[in-house]
Order: C-alpha cells, then sequence, then structure tokens
C-alpha cells in the first residue's frame, strides 16, 4: 500500500513538469482541409463601369489590391466598417473623408497603366500609417 502514494506523487510530478504530448490523428492523408471561407469582395459591372465594393476598417483597406485594365471606366465604393477613415489616392488627386454608414464614390478612367499606391489620410489609431494599398492598371493588349 505504500507504493500508492508513491504513484500519486509521481504522476503529480510528471504532471507539472510542462511537457506536452503530441498526439497525431490516424488517416490524416485521407482527410480533406477545407479554407475557412472569406467573403469575396464583389466587383460587378453597372453600365459599362466596373464597381468595386470596398471597405476600410483599422487597420486595413479591403480589397488592399484593386486590378483593372487601361481604359477601364471604374468605380471604387467605400465603406467604413468602424470609424472615420480617409483615402489618399495621388495619381487620381483624391482625397476624400470616410464616415461609417456613408458610401464615397470615386470615378476614373483607369489610366496610366503602372502600380498606382493609395494610402489613409485620417488618423484613425495607431496603425493607420500603415493603411496602403495598390490599383494596378495592366497595359491595354
Amino acid at each position: 500500500m505504500k507504493v500508492f502514494p508513491l504513484l500519486v506523487i509521481l504522476l503529480i510530478i510528471s504532471a507539472c513538469t510542462g511537457e506536452l504530448v503530441h498526439v497525431t490523428p490516424k488517416n490524416i492523408e485521407n482527410e480533406t482541409l477545407l479554407p475557412v471561407p472569406v467573403e469575396p469582395f464583389r466587383v460587378t459591372v453597372q453600365n459599362g463601369v466596373k464597381v468595386v465594393d470596398m471597405e476600410v476598417k483599422q487597420w486595413e483597406f479591403l480589397p488592399a489590391v484593386v486590378e483593372v485594365n487601361e481604359g477601364d471606366k471604374v468605380r471604387l465604393e467605400i465603406r467604413s466598417k468602424d470609424v472615420i477613415h480617409g483615402i489618399s489616392i495621388p495619381f487620381l488627386g483624391v482625397n476624400e473623408k470616410i464616415e461609417p454608414g456613408t458610401v464615397v464614390k470615386i470615378d476614373f478612367i483607369a489610366e496610366p497603366p503602372g502600380v498606382h499606391e493609395f494610402k489613409s489620410s485620417v488618423y484613425s489609431g495607431v496603425g493607420y500609417k500603415n493603411m496602403k494599398g495598390k490599383i494596378i492598371i495592366n497595359r491595354k493588349g
């Protein structure tokens, strides 16, 4: 009977060592791992205009990359999910404030070809300077 208390003490000590037991499930190679569903950002064409639904929230633009073709008529429809934000698109000469509950519409003809940056222009917290994105305009043809 003196063995039982010793076993209990050894069990407690081994539980306190902090070592993790790694268990590998059997037949994992037969399972299909599915990606976590992500709501896509809608891009539609309305009356010949490519309409890109965008969302801005602390501290990102979604999508952060907008890709269009040279000569496309484009409308960015931007909504704030949380606080007041801003968007500056230097190559278009645009600097707009985006308030929650509103939609800011920015219309332009996609030119010149190249990679054009946009960024946050309104302080929305410590991460706002990292809020950046790109409009990629692919050359026609």
